[in-house]
């Protein structure tokens, strides 16, 4: 009786060699997750945005402004222009790694409704966002677009909000009931 193995410990040790085969598998080909950061597709996009992101850290002067379309008489088009202590804060909400992880095609047209200009030395370069689509979009001094990414935190409508504390559409969109989660 000692040597006696009932059928299904055969059948057991089968399917538990198989089971971990089939894991191994799946750890190996399993995709590592979103990385921070941007994914270009060629050296001159990748060149284009590297520096782009090199004039937004190093600026010497950030403007922001809400972008107001011509029928809107509700919303004024003023500029509040960043001190130096405030420019670290911008920087960090700019530029965010979650917020450049992404840029996932989405079923409308970006309307911007906020412009942050940031100006280093002779280069220019704008930020602007559309909170509505959560998305955001880097374009230089000419106006054309570098790169689109996904929006994720909530951070620069809250900055934008205390900003322009008249701005009834940014108040609007900002309170808590009305945020988009991704």
């Amino acid at each position: 009786m000692k040597n006696y193995h009932p059928p299904f410990l055969r059948c057991y040790r089968v399917i538990m060699v198989l089971l971990l085969l089939s894991s191994a598998c799946f750890m190996c080909c399993q995709e590592r997750g979103i990385k921070p950061g941007y994914k270009a597709s060629n050296d001159v996009c990748k060149t284009l945005v590297d520096s782009a992101f090199r004039v937004i850290s190093k600026a010497s002067q950030v403007t922001f402004s809400p972008i107001v379309s011509s029928g809107d008489t509700t919303r004024r088009a003023t500029s509040v222009k960043i001190g130096k202590s405030d420019r670290s804060l911008v920087n960090f909400i700019v530029l965010n790694p979650r917020d450049m992880a992404t840029n996932r095609p989405v079923y409308g047209v970006m309307f911007p409704t906020l412009s942050v200009r940031f100006s280093a030395k002779k280069e220019t370069v704008y930020a602007k966002y559309d909170f509505g689509l959560r998305k955001w979009s880097v374009h230089d001094s000419a106006g054309n677009t570098i790169a689109v990414f996904d929006l994720y935190s909530d951070n620069m409508l809250r900055y934008a909000a205390t900003l322009f504390p008249d701005d009834s559409y940014l108040q609007e969109i900002n309170k808590p009931s009305r945020r988009i989660r991704p």
